[in-house]
């Protein structure tokens, strides 16, 4: 049936609801399903065409969103050193002049200058914080909770929060993530390209209430199919089909747990 359908930008709801069941951890399953319910948790996943696509599209609806212009740029706050996946993402964005990265600064333990990441939310042109731990530095990042409460403050509450979480199961923090302290507040991007290169697949999910994320997934989406004809019900079928048999095959287990 739905390997024929039309593309459904976003993926299937049959394969998106059995990635929730099947490969998303415990923690992150719970929250969707309280938040969207059991019979509609797929409305809080999708795919994109690898964590690229993700961050192209976060850059893009921010700028659309923004009505940036080369005079009047949209800020995005960014973790130093800057992923350079990101950078490529985002790179006609960043010629263009309608955006413009506020690099936060890291130390050698792992520390964030929350400082510096407050001075850079309060500019009413920035919008949104990007934090991708572990990449491009094998570094975890210590005070994560000091962060989650500066993003908590009254005055920053309009601030969209992405958690690149690619290195989830390779070293990045997987208990008390923003995606943990922050409730309602974070768009999280995952890859399976990290552990299965070429594999680029991405999810993008959150820990928002339904009617948060719906403006998110409906805009990536429509960027999606209007760019790409969507991610079709085969290719989703596809990802699905090889999860199940890396979590069925004795010798694999390279994106599902033993």
């Amino acid at each position: 049936g739905e390997f024929w359908q039309y593309p459904n930008s976003g993926g299937a709801d049959s394969h998106r609801k059995k990635i929730i069941d099947k490969y998303l951890g415990e923690r992150e399953r719970q929250v969707i399903r309280i938040n969207f319910s059991e019979e509609k948790e797929q409305e809080g996943l999708f795919f994109t065409y690898g964590s690229q696509q993700a961050l192209a599209y976060m850059a893009k609806m921010l700028v659309d969103q923004e009505k940036a212009t080369h005079e009047n740029p949209v800020e995005l706050a960014v973790t130093d050193p800057v992923y350079p996946g990101l950078l490529m993402a985002v790179k006609e964005f960043l010629d263009q002049g309608v955006l413009k990265l506020r690099v936060v600064p890291i130390d050698e333990a792992g520390n964030l200058n929350a400082q510096e990441l407050e001075d850079a939310l309060r500019n009413p042109r920035c919008k949104a914080f990007y934090l991708s731990e572990g990449n491009p530095m094998p570094v975890r990042f210590a005070n994560l909770s000091e962060v989650a409460d500066t993003l908590k403050r009254p005055e920053f509450q309009d601030k969209l929060v992405f958690e690149d979480r690619a290195y989830l199961g390779l070293g990045a923090t997987e208990k008390n993530s923003l995606f943990d302290l922050l409730p309602d507040r974070v768009v999280a991007f995952e890859t399976f390209s990290k552990k299965g290169a070429p594999f680029r697949v991405g999810l993008v999910y959150s820990n928002m209430t339904p009617e948060r994320f719906r403006f998110i997934r409906d805009t990536y989406c429509k960027y999606q199919y209007n760019g790409e004809l969507g991610y079709s019900g085969a290719l989703s079928g596809i990802t699905y089909a090889i999860l199940e048999f890396d979590s069925q095959t004795e010798s694999l287990h390279r994106f599902t747990q033993q």
